[in-house]
């Protein structure tokens, strides 16, 4: 069994908005009226090919208590190595394809700070398993809002503890095919 983590770690990497994405918001907003979407782009997810996915979930930092209810769809995009959001895109329902797989997060009242969203390894797996995949790749999570749905997420633009520190991580426990290099090597490569 291995773990991976990786953090947002740029404006572009996570995106909030109905229909034309925003990447400059300090919050990525979710509310059941309407479907709400928000996206997350984890740079270098050095995962083997060939891995089975265990667990794939998001930590995000809830801003308030009055938006603390997530009801909320999480997928992957269907792609083998996504690029970084555009302002103004139609991200979710126009230029990009999700994966069939996916998991559901309904809760009410979490409360603020760190918390953690369902599992969604079937989205997650999906991607592991395109041909095209390759350890080092991009992965993007995107959220769509269910009925219900209240909430208020930092983004990586979010300053209150200073750029960047309150964006979303991405959490995978995965057992690597048997014939796979360790973790490691791949970490090293894409230093490279």
């Amino acid at each position: 069994m291995a773990t991976f983590q990786a953090q947002v770690n740029q404006s572009s990497d996570d995106v909030t908005g109905q229909n034309a994405g925003n990447v400059s918001s300090s919050l990525l907003y979710q509310d059941g009226t309407v479907p709400q979407y928000a996206g997350y782009r984890f740079q270098n997810v050095t995962i083997p090919p060939g891995s089975t996915i265990t667990a794939a979930t998001l930590d995000v930092y809830v801003q308030n208590t009055s938006y603390d209810s997530p009801n909320l769809e999480l997928y992957c995009q269907a792609a083998d190595n996504p690029d970084t959001f555009t302002d103004g895109e139609d991200w979710f329902t126009a230029t990009r394809s999700w994966t069939t797989g996916k998991g559901t997060w309904n809760a009410t009242d979490t409360g603020t700070g760190w918390k953690t969203t369902a599992d969604f390894a079937a989205a997650l797996q999906e991607v592991i398993d395109r041909p095209g995949w390759t350890s080092g790749n991009a992965v993007v999570v995107g959220t769509k809002s269910l009925t219900g749905c209240l909430m208020r997420i930092r983004s990586y633009d979010n300053t209150t503890n200073g750029l960047g520190v309150d964006a979303a991580y991405l959490n995978v426990t995965y057992t690597p095919p048997a014939s796979a290099k360790p973790a490691i090597y791949y970490a090293m490569m894409a230093a490279a």
